[in-house]
C-alpha cells in the first residue's frame, strides 16, 4: 500500500483531464479521475481508451456509483459488443505487470466477469471488444471515497481498430433455431456458417499435440485452415471429461458459458438465454466440466472472426465418443484488423503519460 501512496504523490502535480486519443498509447501510465454520479450520462462517469469510442458512445468502464456498492461495470449494449473485467489482485505495480503473467497466464485464458467491486490499492484488467474496435488495459484504484470520486492510474496493452467485419446475413437477438440441417453428415465447416439450424456433430478422437482431427469443432472453414477450433474436447485425462475453448495466446482466444439445465436448442435466444435482457453480459469461463445435464455456449472472438454457438450432449461415454447437437446464433468474419504497433504479451510500462497530463 506504502508503494501505491508514492505512486499517487508522484503523479498528483501532473495530472489534468485525460483526453482520449485517436490512436492509444500503449504501455504509458496514466491517470484519470471519476468524479460525477452515474445518470445515464457517461461524461465524468466512464473511460474511454480511444476517440473511436467516443464516437460511439461506447466506453470501455462504466464507474456505477449509484447502489449499495459502488462497482466497475462493462459497457451493457446489445450482443455482440461488449467486455469485461478481471480482479488482478493487490499491492500490485501496473508498470510492471504484462500480458503473459498477469493476464492470459501460460496461454490460458482467464475467467471474466461483467462487473468488480471497487476497492482501494486493487488492480484490475478489462477487455473490451465490439465490431469497431478490440482492447485491453490494466488499471489501479489510488484513491477512492464511497459513491464518490475515484482516482485510477491506467496502461493501455492492447488496443486494434476493425477494418470491417463482415456478419452473416440473418442474424436477430431475438431468433430460434430450426430443426432443420441443411449441412452435409458428417458435418463439414462451411465457408459461411449457417446460422439457426440444429445439426450434430461427433468428437470421437483423442487431443493430441494440436492435432485437434475428432476432437475439437470448428464452426468455420477459415477456423479449420488456421486450426485454430471454437471448442476442444478434453478426454484423455485421469479425472472427468471436459470442454476447453481455444487457448491460443492473446488476442485469440474464447469462452465458454453455461445455460442452465439441458435446453431445447430450438427455444433459445441470445437475448433472453446468453446476453440476457440486452443489458446483463454474461460471466465466461475458459473451460467448463462436461456434463450433459447442461446446454452450454462458446463464445469466440479472434483476428479473423466471431462466432457464439448454443450446443446440448446428446451422447457421452467418458475419455471415449461424445456427440453434441449444436446451433451457430452468430458469426462475422474480419477483412482486417489495424493493431497499434508496439504492442507485446511481455512488455511492461512505462512511468510517463504524454496524452493530455
Amino acid at each position: 500500500m506504502a508503494k501505491l501512496l508514492v505512486i499517487a504523490a508522484a503523479f498528483a502535480a501532473a495530472v489534468c483531464a485525460y483526453v482520449p486519443p485517436t490512436t492509444p498509447r500503449l504501455n504509458e501510465v496514466c491517470q484519470f479521475t471519476f468524479d460525477r454520479v452515474y445518470d445515464g450520462n457517461y461524461t465524468g462517469t466512464a473511460f474511454f481508451v480511444a476517440q473511436l469510442s467516443v464516437s460511439r458512445n461506447t466506453p470501455e468502464i462504466i464507474y456505477m456509483n449509484t447502489g449499495s456498492e459502488d462497482t466497475f461495470d462493462m459497457i451493457p449494449v446489445r450482443f455482440p459488443f461488449g467486455g469485461w473485467v478481471r480482479v488482478l489482485g493487490t499491492g500490485l505495480d501496473i508498470a510492471t505487470l504484462t500480458i503473459e503473467d498477469n493476464f492470459w497466464t501460460s496461454e490460458v485464458a482467464p475467467l471474466l466477469s461483467s462487473a468488480a467491486y471497487v476497492a482501494v490499492g486493487t488492480s484490475y484488467a478489462v477487455y473490451h471488444f465490439d465490431s469497431d474496435s478490440h482492447s485491453l488495459m490494466f488499471f489501479t484504484v489510488l484513491s477512492y471515497n464511497t459513491h464518490g470520486a475515484v482516482s485510477i492510474e491506467f496502461t493501455v496493452k492492447y488496443y486494434a481498430a476493425v477494418q470491417h467485419l463482415s456478419e452473416v446475413a440473418g442474424w436477430s437477438d431475438t431468433a430460434m433455431a430450426s430443426n432443420k440441417c441443411t449441412l452435409p453428415t458428417p458435418y463439414t465447416p462451411p465457408v459461411t456458417p449457417v446460422l439457426n439450424q440444429i445439426c450434430t456433430f461427433t468428437l470421437d478422437h483423442t487431443y493430441s499435440a494440436y492435432n485437434y482431427t475428432g476432437a475439437a469443432f470448428f464452426v468455420a472453414a477459415a477456423s479449420l485452415k488456421a486450426n485454430l477450433p471454437e471448442l476442444i474436447y478434453e478426454n484423455y485425462g485421469a479425472d472427468s471429461d471436459f470442454w476447453l475453448a481455444m487457448p491460443v495466446r492473446f488476442p485469440f482466444g474464447g469462452w465458454l458459458y453455461s445455460l442452465g439445465e439441458h435446453k431445447n436448442l430450438s427455444k433459445l435466444t441470445i437475448e433472453d438465454d446468453f446476453w440476457i435482457s440486452s443489458n446483463v453480459v454474461p460471466v465466461l469461463a475458459p473451460a467448463l466440466p462436461l456434463d450433459p445435464k447442461l446446454t452450454y455456449a462458446i463464445y469466440h472472438v479472434d483476428s479473423d472472426s466471431h462466432s457464439l454457438v448454443f450446443f446440448n450432449i446428446l451422447s457421452h461415454s467418458t475419455h471415449s465418443k461424445c456427440e453434441i447437437q449444436f446451433t451457430v446464433k452468430y458469426y462475422a468474419s474480419v477483412d482486417r484488423l489495424s493493431e497499434v504497433k508496439g504492442w507485446s504479451d511481455t512488455a511492461q510500462s512505462g512511468r510517463t503519460c504524454s496524452i493530455g497530463q
